[in-house]
């Protein structure tokens, strides 16, 4: 690992429910020195990535975050256009969903949008997401190339609950499938609680660029409503892909016409790509699903 590598590896450790770290903090879940973690800190310091609380000692991101976000946003203006299509999403099923992308490697929420419901699934933005764990995970794998998909089953494979998928063989197994159908669902594979189903958006290559994914309290997510939930993000990905300038592998399923597919027995919406409001081309429970 390179000197740039090891000062990068620490700003995956800054996210919105740890925004601030310590020095011994980040010694320790970087597994570095206390020596190396400070001089590294003490560069992106001065490149302004990050800085430090003068009072409290602890390091949080900087102003040249800011400005490289805009940058980002500008040259590939996602956040317009993702943002309307995920209010769409709850408007039709009445679930939580989220958008995440990736970054060195790893695959965090990017955007969420709330259910209005009293009883919903919390995600916080810039969470870390288990590719082998969560719905979204498993969607970005299916459709990933086969270096990153062993590479990714090839590290230690944590359980989360006792329906978390720990076995490489038989994620294989389920990721041909989902691959197959567009879509993948997780029941419980970080929360016990919780199910999801997500697909990936993709780049110019027709790699995974990142994923949509709804998730419900388990009570409420019933298999056909997972099936057309399903349906549902295939039609979305379509979209995500054309505003994020991509395009689709040649496998991908062809368009699907679901049945509706909200939660919420008064809702009369249907689910279709048509039904998605258009946008602008490009340009409580917590848990990671």
């Amino acid at each position: 690992m390179t000197t740039i590598d090891k000062a990068l590896s620490l700003l995956a450790c800054f996210t919105s429910d740890h925004p601030s770290h310590k020095l011994t903090d980040l010694a320790r879940a970087s597994g570095m020195n206390k020596a190396g973690v400070f001089r590294y800190l003490s560069g992106l310091v001065r490149a302004g990535v990050l800085e430090q609380d003068a009072e409290t000692r602890r390091y949080r991101l900087g102003s040249e975050v800011i400005r490289l976000a805009q940058v980002r946003d500008s040259s590939i203006p996602v956040r317009s256009w993702m943002r309307r299509l995920l209010s769409d999403i709850t408007d039709q099923t009445g679930e939580t969903c989220h958008a995440a992308l990736t970054s060195q490697g790893r695959l965090f929420t990017y955007m969420v949008n709330d259910s209005p419901k009293s009883l919903q699934v919390r995600i916080s933005p810039g969470m870390h997401l288990p590719y082998h764990a969560t719905a979204s995970g498993q969607a970005f794998l299916a459709f990933a190339s086969e270096d990153f998909v062993t590479s990714q089953l090839s590290e230690p494979l944590n359980a989360f609950t006792s329906g978390t998928v720990t076995d490489p063989a038989v994620l294989r197994d389920r990721l041909r499938h989902f691959r197959q159908q567009g879509f993948s669902l997780s029941e419980g594979g970080v929360d016990s609680d919780v199910i999801s189903v997500a697909t990936p958006f993709f780049d110019a290559g027709a790699m995974p660029a990142g994923t949509i994914a709804i998730q419900a309290p388990a009570a409420r997510m019933t298999d056909a409503i997972a099936q057309t939930s399903g349906a549902l993000l295939c039609a979305v990905a379509r979209q995500a892909t054309q505003h994020y300038g991509g395009v689709l592998p040649a496998d991908f399923p062809a368009h699907h016409s679901p049945d509706p597919v909200s939660t919420n027995p008064v809702s009369t919406h249907t689910v279709s790509a048509e039904t998605l409001s258009p946008v602008p081309a490009a340009g409580h429970q917590q848990t990671r699903t």
